[in-house]
């Protein structure tokens, strides 16, 4: 399985990326919502994790754009800012916020690992040709 986790907080990226190559494999990372669009333009993933509060592109913008690609979406978002930032946006698979356990993330992850779209994915290029 091939992750992109993209956050604004470089520290809590490595912890996961190691995490993520423990439980899945290759992990990819990503600080802005500039970088997550050059990457899911070139690279295909499995699944994003996306922490809400990217720098320099509006997440709506990334979520859209990456969802377009059949990339499903798991989102990181903080509590602190009410409720409706807690709130599933369209394409989302899942939202959780901030603190969360490791537990919960990897959680998620294998819904989505497990799911029956995801098999269908498996092995396809960025553009759904076969890779």
């Amino acid at each position: 399985m091939r992750i992109l986790f993209a956050a604004p907080d470089r520290d809590l990226i490595e912890c996961y990326r190691k995490i993520f190559e423990t439980d899945f494999g290759e992990t990819v990372t990503a600080f802005d919502g500039a970088q997550v669009l050059m990457l899911t333009a070139s690279e295909s993933f499995d699944v994003a994790v996306l922490d809400r509060s990217l720098p320099r592109i509006k997440y709506g913008r990334v979520l859209e754009r990456v969802t377009a690609q059949g990339i499903p979406v798991i989102a990181l978002a903080s509590a602190s800012s009410g409720g409706e930032n807690m709130a599933q946006m369209p394409g989302e698979r899942a939202v959780l916020t901030y603190p969360f356990m490791p537990e919960e993330i990897i959680g998620k992850i294998r819904v989505i690992e497990g799911s029956p779209e995801q098999a269908e994915n498996r092995g396809k290029g960025t553009n759904g040709d076969e890779a």
